[in-house]
């Protein structure tokens, strides 16, 4: 199969092109109900094939002319240069039969020979990419084996390598002027549409629909925290447009395909090897299967996929296969249609990360003994009204769960009124088996649900789904749920073993995105971790201005991932005083420039790259400072040092909100997530004029949500008549003690009897544990992390405390890339 790569978006809009009404499809980003396929035909001097052990089908066309060619495919045109000699015969080929199944060759495998060399002859050929990929080795196949060519060199899109001829690289092996090449260029290209996801024990498995790959992390946890990294890239010529996958309990695969109907299965112990049909193909094919959406597997090994092709002829129901998976057993048809998402998460047999027992089957749901056997769920919607979850199954371990004469199916929520999942896309459970007996609590068993048209992921008790049937009493209208704070597009969704909740999404940008699961698991809760499936690229924990005006990113533990110097408009106007502010969303890192550039620049969050802002962004700055991203509305709110706070729209679009009052001098920002306020902290420049201006807390709107008596609130903690505020950070209590803490930063107010002092302080300004006061110099800004640190950037280096003002760190070795002072700080974990 040549060249099937399409993303879900594109697809649906073909479709709609042609006349079809498509449930699901939406304009201008993925869709949860969509599919398709796309065969791109060859063309120009020569054409071929890849396939297995290529991570994207891919080929077209080839235009050589000397010393060089053009290979067009599917993924982007890479070109090929040699130092000597003369490139022909090049022509895209079929993988090797011993080419690797868990490399990406994007740009296919191909051949080609360089003529007109001295006898023995080295060359130096230089492969040049698309940008967008990260570039891993360069793979050759001879006398039956595949391995990297050695001493590959990589530098960006750029890969070069050297070959001698008779020698190292030469496939004839003979010393005759001619050298000769059949390879393949090893990239990955990130996440292109990421969809379903699993979890085996420590390694995440998730379906890249528009590049037809299913990619492979493993998980380590660092400090608490997740870090994925790419390890494999599975791709078979068989795989067509994956959305959903599932994991058996001998650790088989399985990828339902939308663009095929088909479901695909590999040996994940095997180097992920394609299982196929008797005679080739896919290994789970026709038996009703009608645009896939849905894959699950219980204990038995007996395989369920939902069908919801995206037209008006859809039959919307799940087919069941046995065990051998290629004989169909008796169809179901659910009495609702449209079912979009199923996941095995019965706790009898396989939640993510955990296997169980099968025949323990006594377990309890706050107190009360359950039977339960296995469970299927399914989520159903978009088409219906409303959209419901629905679980399948009996109190008996029968198998398979679906039959037309033994189905028990329960409503998650019977009363009427709550916001339902529109468009439910991924199901994953978390089951808690701390206890004895795997005695599980409702407290902290969990099913976590993804909804697509209402941005939007649902935490649901397993009190809420098994309740109606066993005299639990579900929430009457279950929650939390979290619909902002980097929610854009969710598709699939999986827990890891610690109870971390991984989302992909789709929307403003590829990415997988972390929240901490549990109790911790707010409408409010900030994403603890993201990544965009580049191997070695994960997002930085912090992001932090110093002295040389190079804005770095650093891990929680601080090691630098990378660094950008700021434009040479920061000389200047970022220093004592002056700009600094750091804030990000979905995608960049957002940094003011203050007078005289009263700017703000921007970069990719993920390696720092700059990005360019559309013309007339952040208009009307006057020496802004403090910078904060408001998840919750989409918009920037900036602190202008002359005496004005400003808002601007996710583009960076001024916005007609005045803030009229108790502002003054405004430097550090803030965003409160829970009362969904704006912070900001006034310092005049004077002296002796504090008492009148001082912290401040704003709606959305401008105007104000609290006043204060500065005699009383928020008062300095040491000298409280001769500082003035100037940093400050908002804390979300991770649950225990302390509740929810406004850090403040306080500068001298410039009369000489003041000193650089900190507190942190509760939402109605009184003081809360001990002061920041012992080693803080001139703090310039103040972030606080979800963990509960805050730093602190000061002239005397990167500070940490814990909420209670104790200094904690950092330690030893950590962040020793900086140079104080350190004029911005910014906690995006």
């Amino acid at each position: 199969m040549i060249g099937n790569v399409v993303s879900v978006g594109r697809w649906c809009a073909a479709a709609m092109i042609l006349g079809f009404l498509v449930a699901g499809c939406k304009s201008g980003s993925s869709s949860p109900a969509s599919g398709g396929s796309s065969t791109s035909s060859s063309s120009g001097s020569s054409s071929g094939s890849s396939s297995s052990g290529s991570g994207s089908s891919s080929g077209g066309s080839v235009k050589c002319a000397g010393s060089s060619c053009a290979f067009t495919t599917a993924a982007g045109t890479v070109t090929l240069t040699t130092s000597a000699g003369t490139i022909g015969g090049a022509q895209f080929a079929s993988a090797p039969a011993a080419a690797p199944h868990d490399i990406s060759t994007p740009f296919g495998w191909y051949t080609y020979s360089i003529t007109g060399l001295s006898i023995g002859a080295t060359v130096t050929l230089t492969f040049t990419v698309p940008a967008g990929f990260n570039l891993l080795s360069y793979e050759k196949c001879a006398s039956g084996s595949c391995a990297p060519l050695p001493g590959a060199s990589i530098s960006g899109s750029t890969l070069t390598i050297t070959m001698t001829d008779g020698g190292t690289g030469d496939a004839d092996g003979v010393a005759n002027g001619t050298i000769a090449d059949p390879g393949a260029i090893v990239a990955v290209s990130g996440l292109n549409s990421p969809q379903g996801m699993v979890f085996s024990g420590g390694t995440l498995y998730v379906a890249n629909a528009g590049a037809n790959q299913v990619l492979v992390f493993s998980e380590a946890i660092n400090s608490g925290l997740p870090a994925l990294t790419q390890t494999a890239v599975i791709a078979s010529s068989d795989m067509s447009l994956p959305v959903r996958l599932a994991m058996d309990a001998a650790g088989f695969l399985y990828v339902a395909n939308r663009g095929n109907n088909s479901v695909t299965v590999y040996d994940t112990h095997n180097n992920n090897a394609e299982v196929t049909a008797s005679g080739g193909g896919a290994l789970i094919s026709g038996g009703g299967l009608d645009g896939p959406l849905g894959v699950a597997v219980d204990s038995n090994g007996n395989v369920y996929v939902a069908n919801n092709y995206p037209a008006a002829n859809a039959d919307n129901s799940i087919s069941v296969f046995a065990p051998n998976g290629r004989t169909p057993a008796a169809g179901f048809t659910p009495t609702s249609s449209s079912p979009l998402a199923m996941d095995g998460a019965q706790l009898a047999f396989q939640a993510p990360g955990v296997l169980y027992d099968q025949n323990i089957t006594n377990l309890s749901i706050a107190g009360v003994t359950l039977n339960l056997g296995e469970y299927l769920v399914a989520g159903l919607g978009p088409t219906q009204s409303p959209d419901s979850i629905i679980i399948y199954g009996s109190k008996a371990p029968t198998y398979p769960l679906l039959t037309n004469s033994s189905v028990s199916s329960y409503d998650l929520i019977a009363s009427s009124g709550c916001t339902m999942p529109s468009g439910p896309t991924g199901i994953a459970a978390y089951v808690d088996t701390s206890g004895s007996n795997l005695l599980v609590d409702a407290q902290s068993s969990y099913i976590y649900v993804t909804s697509f048209y209402n941005n939007s992921i649902f935490q649901y008790s397993f009190a809420d789904f098994y309740g109606a049937s066993f005299g639990l009493s579900p929430s009457a209208c279950p929650t939390p749920q979290i619909n902002g704070n980097g929610v854009s597009g969710p598709e699939g969704v999986a827990v890891d073993a610690v109870g971390n909740v991984f989302v992909s999404m789709t929307g403003a940008a590829d990415n997988i995105t972390v929240y901490p699961g549990g109790t911790a698991f707010v409408s409010s809760a900030p994403p603890i971790a993201s990544y965009n499936g580049l191997p070695g690229t994960p997002t930085p924990a912090l992001y932090v201005i110093d002295s040389t005006l190079t804005l770095f990113g650093f891990d929680a533990n601080g090691n630098k991932l990378t660094s950008t110097a700021l434009p040479a408009a920061a000389a200047g106007s970022i220093g004592n005083l002056n700009g600094g502010g750091i804030t990000v969303d979905a995608n960049n890192v957002y940094v003011t420039l203050g007078a005289p550039s009263n700017s703000v620049v921007a970069f990719n969050k993920f390696n720092l790259q700059p990005v360019s802002l559309p013309s007339g962004s952040f208009a009307g700055l006057d020496t802004p400072r403090g910078i904060v991203y408001d998840s919750n509305n989409r918009q920037f709110y900036v602190g202008n040092g002359g005496s004005t706070v400003t808002a601007y729209s996710a583009a960076g679009a001024p916005l007609a909100i005045s803030f009229p009052s108790a502002v003054y001098g405004p430097s550090g920002v803030a965003f409160d997530p829970v009362d969904r306020t704006i912070w900001v902290a006034n310092y005049t420049g004077g002296s002796g004029v504090g008492a009148n201006y001082g912290v401040a807390e704003f709606n959305e709107n401008g105007s104000l949500a609290q006043t204060f008596n500065y005699a009383t609130q928020f008062v300095a903690p040491v000298n409280g008549s001769r500082e003035l505020p100037y940093a400050i950070g908002y804390c979300v209590s991770s649950g225990g003690a302390p509740a929810n803490i406004v850090a403040v930063g306080f500068l001298s107010d410039n009369s000489g009897q003041g000193q650089s002092e900190g507190g942190g302080y509760s939402s109605s300004g009184i003081e809360i544990g001990t002061q920041f006061v012992n080693t803080l110099t001139n703090p310039h800004a103040m972030s606080c992390a979800s963990t509960g640190q805050i730093y602190v950037a000061a002239d005397n280096g990167l500070l940490i405390y814990n909420v209670t003002g104790s200094e904690i760190g950092p330690a030893t070795g950590a962040f020793s890339a900086l140079k104080a002072p350190i004029y911005g700080v910014f906690a995006a974990y």
